[in-house]
């Protein structure tokens, strides 16, 4: 499944929308698919109300037992529709704005995160409605290429208030990115957004930018600091999550952890080749746009195991005991080749798990006794069938990698 989005709730990924058919012109229909991180078992729901028509490139989070989705495009159209997914209901309502005056563009590509109960959205590829009015301040750049004359990037920044259902557009300060797409955009305290990557019209870019939601202040462009510092390459349609949870860090130095690793995977060179590497973004304190020096370094990750790099995939993660600091960050989908010039790319039907922090000692003598036993019917009558039935859960078909 490529494009599509994933948020978690307890052990739970939910995976939304996506295209699992061989051509861009023809997405499948909105699905949700569900992984149990402890089980390892996938289940597709069964939903009902105002289901979303649009199936890929657009964007979900979680407020309480709600999923949220916004943007996205099917045959070549896109939308700006705002919709609901009630956990425990298991049915979809659309939001509509009580006022359309400062509704964002239709579009897809772009970046959501949370602000309180309220769905911050940035930048992406699209097109206005018909009399709709641009941003003040934001930039918007045509896509001369484009078939279709009014598809074009932007960096426009939006609210949606959901209690009100209603845009609102915060008042900028410091240098937007460019218009931009195809980023990654992963809040990593209660105050700061990070976006790294993305294209910038035929251009793709390795930036890094913060923005700092307290004051609505962006840092501009940050740079290395030396001639030693290393740096992602340049990169498109990659995808980024958090190792520690964003609730849990707190720029004081005595409380909580002053610490975020952002995890980046793979993506899209200028080329539209997969780029290979993945790299860990370490960001401590708090920036400020006059004093980045010493706040942020990246440095590059090594799987323990050969893993071949994908574009296009989704990656989300469950932050399973805050007290141990233990987090699963899972990657699904994607493609293993290049989307733009192949008729038919490999997709990735694998999942990667990712473990960082301390495993319980439960999970321990499972992997133990699955690393001693791989063939669990010659222990079927040695152990009880519920331990039997917990190993079997573990040894699924996709791909499980354990990084401490």
């Amino acid at each position: 499944m490529e494009g599509a989005c994933a948020c978690t709730i307890n052990e739970m990924v939910y995976i939304l929308c996506g295209r699992d058919s061989s051509t861009l012109e023809s997405p499948t229909s909105f699905k949700i698919r569900t992984l149990n991180t402890d089980t390892h078992q996938w289940s597709q729901l069964l939903t009902e109300g105002d289901t979303p028509s649009f199936t890929a490139c657009s964007t979900c989070v979680l407020i309480g037992h709600c999923i949220y989705t916004f943007g996205g495009w099917a045959r070549g159209i896109v939308t700006n529709d705002v919709h609901q997914y009630n956990i425990t209901s298991q049915s979809w309502r659309e939001l509509e704005p009580t006022d359309r005056s400062h509704e964002p563009m239709m579009k897809n590509k772009h970046g959501m995160v949370t602000h309180g109960n309220a769905l911050l959205i940035f930048g992406g590829y699209g097109c206005p409605k018909v009399g709709s009015k641009f941003q003040e301040g934001a930039g918007y750049v045509f896509d001369v290429q484009s078939l279709l004359s009014t598809l074009m990037w932007t960096n426009e920044l939006h609210l949606f208030d959901i209690e009100e259902r209603k845009w609102v557009e915060p008042v900028i300060t410091g240098p937007r990115p460019k218009p931009c797409a195809a980023f990654s955009f992963n809040r990593i305290d209660t105050d700061r957004v990070v976006l790294f990557g993305g294209r910038q019209k035929e251009e793709r870019v390795n930036e890094l930018h913060i923005l700092d939601t307290s004051n609505w202040c962006w840092s501009g462009v940050l740079l290395p600091e030396g001639p030693d510092d290393v740096w992602p390459s340049k990169r498109s349609f990659h995808s980024a999550s958090t190792v520690f949870d964003p609730q849990l860090i707190n720029n004081n130095d005595n409380k909580g952890l002053n610490e975020q690793h952002l995890l980046v995977l793979w993506g899209n060179d200028n080329d539209g080749e997969i780029v290979s590497d993945c790299w860990i973004l370490e960001i401590k304190g708090k920036e400020t746009q006059h004093d980045n020096s010493h706040h942020y370094k990246w440095r590059r990750f090594q799987f323990p195991v050969p893993v071949r790099g994908r574009t296009w995939q989704s990656t989300a993660s469950v932050y399973n005991t805050p007290s141990v600091g233990e987090t699963l960050l899972v990657t699904v989908g994607g493609s293993f080749e290049n989307i733009f010039i192949n008729e038919d790319p490999l997709m990735a039907d694998s999942t990667i798990i990712m473990r960082f922090g301390c495993p319980s000692l439960q999970r321990l003598c499972h992997l133990s006794v699955l690393k001693m036993f791989p063939d669990l019917s010659l222990i079927n009558e040695l152990l009880p069938i519920h331990i039997i039935n917990e190993l079997e859960s573990i040894k699924y078909t996709s791909i499980i990698y354990e990084v401490q």
